[in-house]
This record gives C-alpha cells, sequence and structure tokens, in this order.
C-alpha cells in the first residue's frame, strides 16, 4: 500500500486537510471540525489516512487513541 500526504502551511488552527473533506462529503459523511485543547478526550479525535493500493484508494478513519494495524486492516477489507 501507498501513503497520501498533503503538504500544506500550517496555520494556527490546522484544519481538516481539503482532499479528506471532500471525500467525506462525497461519501455523506457529516463531521464538526473543533479546536483542540488538553482536557478533550484522544477517543473521541479522529484520525484520517488515506491508503491506496491495486484496488483504489480507502480513506481509514480512527480515534487517534489507537494505532492503525495494517495487518488488521488487510484481513477486514480484503485487500
Amino acid at each position: 500500500m501507498q501513503i497520501f500526504t498533503e503538504v500544506a502551511g500550517a496555520p494556527a488552527f490546522s484544519s481538516t486537510p481539503p482532499v479528506i473533506r471532500r471525500l467525506l462529503a462525497d461519501l455523506g459523511i457529516t463531521c464538526r471540525e473543533v479546536r483542540d485543547h488538553p482536557g478533550l478526550n484522544p477517543g473521541c479525535k479522529v484520525q484520517a489516512v488515506l491508503l491506496e493500493d491495486s484496488v483504489g484508494v480507502l480513506m481509514v478513519l480512527f480515534a487517534q487513541s489507537h494505532l492503525l494495524d495494517l495487518n488488521r486492516l488487510a484481513d477486514l477489507t480484503g485487500r
């Protein structure tokens, strides 16, 4: 699998990259962006990763309090 990265300037408020917002909108997934603060539960923070293989692009959303297990992901998706 190949990992996509998007490079952009680091604004004072880090916002969701446009490619992620576009993919979520295309899938009909609504989300709300909030500023990070020390009291925010890591289990409520979502991390997005775009992966590509011979089948196409796969967007994985998971809690920042978790690690992404690529072997388990391959088992679940059959990719």
